[in-house]
């Protein structure tokens, strides 16, 4: 089979194929088709590359809508609005406005600050940390309750924000 027709029959059982790096393919294909479209797959790999990476865009097979997509840990790739990513919901309301021009990080830059998705202690109150600016210099805080006319999300000092492991500790 051609690369074409492969695409065409893993289309016509409701499957779809995806790129994947470096140079691997992925598949969603109904489980009778894999003995015959797997070998198929593999053996027109060089031109599928090719054709996927040529027609790549971010139209979703199963809805059809063109939408963004997430990767997994594994590294597989999902539609966001049939799958949305459950780690999405820490970015909900965060704008580049907000970011600014600072580069960020979704790690603590250094071990003795806290990690991005835990709860911090702040001048301002309770919140869960978004993410670290590169150098660790300021963090991104969404507040669990804002002040009236305070913005939900405030970036803070390095030193302003306390870790829940440092609560009984030390005070913000």
């Amino acid at each position: 089979m051609t690369a074409q027709q492969v695409l065409a029959e893993v289309q016509a059982v409701g499957g779809h194929l995806w790129l994947l790096p470096p140079d691997r393919i992925g598949w969603d294909l109904p489980d009778a088709a894999v003995p015959e479209l797997v070998p198929a797959i593999r053996a027109a790999k060089p031109e599928l590359l090719r054709l996927l990476a040529a027609g790549r865009d971010d139209t979703c097979p199963a809805c059809g809508t063109s939408t963004y997509r997430w990767q997994d840990s594994a590294g597989a790739w999902h539609c966001g609005k049939c799958e949305p990513d459950p780690r999405a919901d820490r970015w909900e309301g965060v704008t580049l406005a907000t970011l600014g021009d600072r580069a960020i990080t979704l790690t603590a830059p250094a071990r003795d600050l806290p990690a991005p998705r835990e709860w911090v202690k702040t001048p301002a109150g309770l919140g869960d940390l978004i993410c670290w600016e590169a150098s660790g210099a300021e963090g991104l805080v969404r507040l669990f309750r804002p002040r009236q006319g305070q913005a939900a999300l405030v970036w803070f000092p390095a030193e302003r924000i306390i870790g829940e492991i440092e609560w009984s500790r030390r005070r913000a």
